[in-house]
């Protein structure tokens, strides 16, 4: 089995010695939250964070599985670094559209595609007809009176695992 510890880098802009340090908890699907990006943060930026007044950190707080699975991209490549971040924001009518997750992450799929990012496509090969994971991948709740397809278990996080296996190999 492949083994790995992970570390979800904070993506932090300004000087560690800042005097002010905000925190923004931001979700990628809300028009809201692009809107700081677009037009407020660019004079933040250049008024208080480049001057080394001020340091900024991005949080994510995904308002649904869009706004999650695009967070888990803008931390790719990631040292602290707020490109991935930004852009997605920036681009945001471009690939928050669709009428179901799958539309979602197929464009979150051709995001990473562009350059950005490698995606690994889990679903595809598990997926049931109602596009959640199938049974056999999936555990028994009883107090849904049955399997949740959602949540792996020990079979789909297995299955997972060769998924992943063969695209670290291309990669690398």
């Amino acid at each position: 089995p492949i083994t790995a510890q992970a570390e979800i880098k904070a993506i932090i802009e300004g000087r560690k010695d800042a005097k002010v340090k905000i925190i923004i908890f931001e979700s990628l699907t809300c028009s809201h939250c692009s809107n700081l990006h677009k037009k407020i943060y660019p004079s933040l930026k250049e008024e208080f964070i480049d001057k080394g007044n001020v340091s900024i950190e991005f949080r994510n707080f995904p308002l649904d599985m869009a706004a999650f699975n695009a967070s888990k991209i803008a931390h790719c490549k990631n040292d602290g670094n707020s490109e991935i971040l930004h852009h997605l924001f920036q681009n945001q009518d471009q690939w928050v559209k669709g009428n179901t997750i799958a539309d979602l992450n197929k464009n979150l799929k051709d995001f990473c595609e562009s350059g950005y990012a490698t995606y690994v496509d889990y679903h595809t090969s598990m997926r049931d007809k109602r596009n959640g994971l199938r049974d056999e991948y999936t555990y028994w709740r009883d107090d849904f009176n049955g399997y949740d397809g959602v949540h792996p278990n020990k079979k789909g996080y297995l299955k997972m695992e060769r998924i992943i296996s063969k695209t670290l190999k291309k990669t690398l």
